[in-house]
């Protein structure tokens, strides 16, 4: 799709009108109009004025503001033909009775934009502002019915590319070619940015002093570091997944340890693989993870001319997805405010208004993908965000099953941003955020979603287009289509080749050692269960068990009666007096299945396993 043609519909009754909410600033779709630098809209189906602010508001606009009789009359100017109708904007005293403000901003009405005479407030109950098609401003009650005219602050157009246009531009100078490639004259990507095409999010902190040109994101300016540990502070408390390390020289590469710093405590990532990215630069994952970390600790011996460390923060998929509402809201409305890139307060926002009852707002990726977090932008209010309290979040799989689920605390009433923790890695189809019984009070207001993770298994690649080779561990590539780890064959510089020894079981050759170890068959873990001929090698052992002990018991019984033939009826109660001395075929079963499956990657029961899984588990939501 492309970004410039996206249009949003405003229902009022029966009249449909179309706007561009965001784009470029000539404003030149059916019925928006610039005026100063400000999109403005006619609404020609009549309305009070309360309705009138639900109905800009749904479309991310607000009740016009006029700050002369020559602008409103730009205004008039522009309105369809033999528009003859009054028109609400955004004056009233209904905060203050006799104190007149715009309703958008708290700013006082000047008084160049009266009718002379005006403001008559004697009346009582003329509250609400409106426009003559004359350009002078009159009151009248808020519960009458007249067009209005709503406005909002259009922002340069920005930078799309990749297919349909969805991904956007990070680059310095917001150039970027089909494939996100900076092609301007600066070829460096935003602060926090990072990865190809500048996609992905980079959770650590600026750097200072000496170490500043690590968090430049000028790949080749490097600083000489000798004294370690290298603390390394995230933006804000996150699930660690990768890290990129960039040198100066190649034979650099080798020799990292990683710590995380847990709740305080100092801990190691054992497990840990490295993915090359190029002859400068690799990419760390720890396996033996998730850690929810405040800070990532690097060590190693002697001297290191570091140029860049980015702990990967993974890329919003949410950008440009389609969107839609619940089954009894219009089948057209402005719920694409909400992933359109746009975060500035001044931007338009979604907002459930005026539609009450339940609110959901629905987002559908093309194909799923693992969402680790989920940010929630909201338009600064001095008032507080309380009307959103008690807001729900989904996340279902492509089969419609649940796998995560948040419900707002109420703690955020004073914070326009909200983060949100997945604390899960499942593949996810659909994002729902939800708002049961809203009312005139209580709703819904988006003014953009942000849903950063990764493709898929077995999706990779900037896109998620292209598909993980079978010989990959459950067809897993890393960002750059390396497999994470081998399944059958031998994982080299993250490819799987095959074995000299055996060519059915893979060797794992490490980059800096060069010694080839035998590479784990895969195993069932806790998100897998056991394949089926494990299950029928399982079944015929139960079967072989329980026949042994039938033929040991017969046999004995049958002894007993050769023996004692007088006391057979006896000797056979007493034998099977007890009913738990014959194991059962089911708790046999039961037990060895258990058995079985249980996962074959747990930690040990060590203090520092048990730090991680709490610290993992603490929280759902952060603040920076």
């Amino acid at each position: 799709m492309n970004r410039m043609h996206l249009q949003v519909y405003i229902v009022l009754g029966c009249f449909i009108t179309v706007i561009e909410p965001v784009g470029s600033l000539e404003c030149k779709v059916n019925k928006t109009f610039l005026v100063d630098d400000m999109c403005i809209l006619w609404m020609d189906q009549k309305t009070t004025w309360q309705n009138a602010k639900k109905g800009c508001a749904s479309v991310g606009m607000y009740l016009a503001i006029a700050q002369s009789t020559s602008q409103i009359l730009e205004m008039v100017k522009g309105l369809p033909p033999n528009s003859t109708m009054d028109a609400w904007v955004g004056g009233s005293d209904i905060g203050s009775d006799g104190v007149f403000v715009w309703d958008e901003d708290q700013s006082p009405v000047v008084e160049e934009i009266w009718q002379f005479g005006r403001p008559n407030h004697f009346v009582g109950h003329d509250d609400c502002m409106y426009v003559t098609m004359e350009g002078e401003g009159k009151l009248a009650p808020c519960s009458g019915n007249k067009n209005a005219l709503c406005m909002y602050r259009p922002t340069k157009p920005l930078n799309w590319f990749g297919p349909n246009n969805s991904s956007l531009c990070h680059c310095l100078d917001q150039t970027c070619s089909g494939n996100g490639t900076c092609s301007g004259a600066n070829t460096k990507c935003m602060n926090g940015w990072f990865g190809p095409g500048c996609q992905l999010r980079s959770l650590s902190r600026d750097f200072y002093g000496p170490l500043e040109d690590l968090g430049d994101n000028n790949d080749t300016s490097c600083t000489t570091i000798s004294r370690q540990p290298l603390y390394i502070r995230l933006r804000a408390s996150s699930f660690f997944t990768w890290l990129r390390i960039i040198v100066k020289k190649p034979d650099q590469l080798g020799g990292f340890s990683i710590y995380f710093e847990v709740s305080n405590i100092k801990v190691l990532c054992q497990g840990y693989k490295k993915l090359p990215v190029d002859e400068r630069s690799i990419d760390i994952i720890c396996q033996d993870g998730p850690f929810f970390v405040d800070t990532v600790i690097l060590e190693w011996t002697g001297e290191k001319n570091i140029c860049s460390v980015y702990i990967n923060g993974d890329q919003n998929f949410a950008l440009l997805q389609h969107i839609s509402l619940g089954s009894n809201s219009p089948p057209s409305n402005s719920s694409l405010l909400a992933v359109d890139g746009r975060k500035s307060p001044e931007d338009p926002c979604f907002q459930g208004l005026p539609k009450t009852g339940d609110q959901h707002w629905t987002l559908t990726f093309k194909r799923q993908k693992i969402i680790n977090e989920i940010i929630i932008y909201r338009k600064p209010k001095s008032g507080g965000y309380h009307f959103m309290d008690g807001f729900l979040v989904f996340g279902f799989n492509a089969k419609g099953v649940m796998m995560f689920r948040y419900t707002d605390p109420g703690t955020h009433g004073d914070s326009p941003i909200i983060w949100i923790l997945t604390e899960v890695s499942v593949p996810m189809k659909k994002i729902v955020i939800s708002m049961r019984h809203a009312t005139a009070k209580r709703y819904l207001e988006l003014c953009e979603v942000e849903a950063f993770g990764a493709c898929a298994a077995p999706d990779y690649g900037l896109f998620c287009e292209q598909r993980c080779d079978s010989r990959c561990f459950r067809r897993e590539c890393h960002l750059n289509g390396l497999c994470i780890q081998c399944a059958r064959g031998t994982l080299e510089s993250g490819e799987c080749v095959p074995s000299p020894e055996a060519p059915n079981s893979p060797t794992l050759v490490t980059k800096e050692s060069s010694v080839s170890t035998k590479c784990p068959t895969a195993k069932p873990t806790s998100e897998r269960i056991p394949e089926s001929s494990q299950l029928i090698k399982l079944f015929i052992l139960v079967i072989i068990v329980l026949s042994v002990m039938v033929v040991a018991l017969t046999y004995k019984v049958l002894s007993q009666m050769n023996e004692e033939p007088k006391n057979t009826e006896i000797t056979v109660k007493d034998s099977i007096a007890d009913p738990t001395k014959v194991p059962s075929l089911q708790k046999v079963a039961s037990g060895l299945t258990q058995q079985q499956s249980m996962p074959s990657t747990l930690p040990p029961a060590t203090e520092k396993s048990t730090v991680t899984i709490t610290s993992a588990k603490s929280s759902s939501t952060r603040i920076p």
